[in-house]
């Protein structure tokens, strides 16, 4: 998936979600892609082919780290009785300010609430914020940036659109996966992923390429049915999840038939 892509495409549609996952790898990369966002969805430039621009005020701002619609959730230092450490983790009281902030109007279109290192929530701060992200205030978009969404709960990943970039697979794999989906019957479809799938990861890949694909084709209501089946898929890691052979089938009979 190209990110910042999908970004500009649900701006440009008036389709931006209340609440996103960005999930890669911590380090300069991460940091860069998430400032890229922040810098499309808040940049000025009137030429939306051109943004983000990174010349504008609010380009400059978000590069700074001093926009003021874009609002980071805060760690604490931990304390072990009188002792103070240099560990620095999510705590219940950082949650306050953080919301307090996000319930008052933005200076421009939107507030935005980051949470990095979102794989650091303990359960307790995650079904404190699970509120706001179920009615999330006006105007205010959430993303929640992690090194893997399954440290963060099934109820919060339900209600956030994961983003994500993904390797492209080779020629082979892709081709041989793109010949499960092309099928023109369900039976046959249903008798390749019995063969050729083996496992919940590879159906996520799967899940990929075919996604890639959709994307491509501008079929956004078939990327949002994939993205539901993904969802039933990672459930299944957890309570109530769905099986991953069973949400490939029904994910061909919603789409394809």
């Amino acid at each position: 998936m190209n990110v910042l892509g999908e970004i500009k495409k649900s701006l440009w549609n008036g389709r931006m979600a209340h609440a996103y996952i960005l999930e890669a790898p911590a380090g300069e990369t991460r940091d860069r892609l998430m400032t890229n966002i922040l810098q499309e969805i808040l940049c000025r430039n009137p030429n939306l082919e051109q943004r983000p621009c990174g010349l504008c005020e609010a380009c400059r701002r978000v590069a700074a780290g001093s926009h003021e619609d874009v609002i980071y959730m805060k760690k604490s230092k931990l304390e072990e009785g009188k002792t103070k450490t240099n560990k620095v983790t999510y705590v219940m009281r950082d949650t306050e300010p953080f919301m307090d902030r996000l319930r008052l109007n933005p200076y421009g279109e939107r507030n935005i609430g980051v949470i990095p290192d979102a794989d650091d929530l303990k359960e307790d701060v995650q079904n404190k914020i699970l509120k706001t992200l179920e009615e999330p205030y006006p105007g205010t978009v959430f993303f929640l940036v992690a090194e893997n969404r399954n440290n963060l709960l099934p109820t919060i990943q339900s209600r956030c659109v994961l983003l994500r970039e993904t390797e492209e697979p080779d020629v082979a794999e892709t081709s041989a996966l793109e010949e499960i989906w092309n099928q023109n019957y369900f039976f046959q479809y249903r008798k390749m992923v019995d063969k050729k799938i083996k496992t919940a990861d590879d159906a996520l890949k799967f899940l990929d390429v075919i996604e890639r694909e959709a994307h491509k084709e501008h079929r956004l209501e078939t990327v949002l049915r994939i993205e539901e089946t993904r969802k039933d898929i990672l459930g299944e890691f957890h309570m109530g999840g769905m099986n991953w052979k069973y949400a490939l089938k029904r994910l061909f009979l919603e789409v394809r038939e």
